[in-house]
Parts: C-alpha cells; structure tokens; sequence
C-alpha cells in the first residue's frame, strides 16, 4: 500500500493542496478514543480517519 504523500503525487496541485489542509486538522473524538482504549488488547494499531 502506498503512503498517503505518494498517492498525493497523484493528485492536481490544488487537490494536493485541499487534502494536506484537511489531513492535519484530522482527530479522533474522544469518545472514539475511549472506546479504541478500553478494549485492552495490546498490540499495533491502524487508525483510520475520513474527514466528512
């Protein structure tokens, strides 16, 4: 899988532009937080986020 700056090569500078903007305002709730916490299962995460 490609990393998300690669698949920005793929995009119109502007589109570049727009997706950086939105990709470092992206958080988790803290509600979503929580729950991710209490599941106590050690080991690596991947977190997903999509900005709507």
């Amino acid at each position: 899988m490609a990393h998300f700056y690669e698949y920005l090569e793929f995009s119109s500078d502007e589109d570049r532009e727009n997706q950086l903007d939105v990709y470092v305002g992206i958080e988790l709730s803290p509600e979503t937080e929580s729950k991710i916490k209490a599941l106590n299962i050690t080991g690596d995460w991947l977190v997903m986020a999509e900005p709507y």
